[in-house]
């Protein structure tokens, strides 16, 4: 047998090991054909189609084969490089490690006054995202939908940390009050203030 086909032969045998043994490489090349809609074209022009793209893959592999072993980037890598990503992550992490030394409790333990309404009772939360995922919860006792803006912060005499101030009103704009919320504790409160109640998940 000559050199020339003897290297032909190898080369398309590692090219067709490559396709049937990776299954990246297997998942990538099914794909190419659903990609193009076979299912709406006669069985000539699909049977023409895979026999081109077969033959192209066995013939161009070595292009082929550095995105097929390239590791395939997740969504955590892409947002990774956001910079918006970073320091939202930086700061969640910060509040983390604040968090570690809060309360585990539905009130902060030395609250007193009316829970949530009171600088001296706010409503212990989980981080700055849990005081958002607290308040998403919150409707009127009456079952009525609010809305809430964050108003400012300030001292408290039951915590090192600042207390965050959020105005609440209905969906018609008026005012329902001031709720207090301590984001630096390990979990979120499972109490509504007075006057409010979790809107239902059932």
């Amino acid at each position: 047998m000559p050199v020339w086909l003897s290297i032909a032969m190898a080369y398309l045998t590692v090219g067709l090991l490559i396709i049937l043994v990776i299954p990246r490489v297997r998942r990538e090349v099914v794909g190419s054909f659903k990609d193009v809609g076979l299912d709406r074209t006669p069985l000539w022009a699909t049977c023409l189609f895979g026999c081109l793209i077969s033959i192209a893959i066995l013939l161009l592999w070595p292009l082929f084969l550095p995105s097929w072993l390239r590791k395939k980037e997740s969504i955590m890598d892409e947002l990774q490089r956001d910079p918006k990503f970073k320091q939202q992550k930086l700061l969640f992490d910060a509040m983390q490690e604040m968090s570690a030394n809060g309360c585990d409790t539905d009130e902060i333990p030395g609250g007193h006054g009316e829970f949530g309404h009171d600088l001296s009772n706010p409503i212990p939360v989980k981080t700055i995202f849990g005081s958002m995922a607290y308040l998403a919860r919150l409707q009127t006792a009456d079952g009525d939908e609010i809305e809430y803006q964050r108003i400012g912060s300030c001292s408290s005499p039951v915590s090192d940390n600042p207390v965050d101030s959020y105005a609440i009103s209905d969906m018609h704009g008026d005012q329902l009050g001031t709720l207090y919320l301590s984001p630096y504790h390990k979990r979120n409160s499972a109490k509504t203030p007075k006057g409010f109640a979790f809107v239902s998940l059932s």
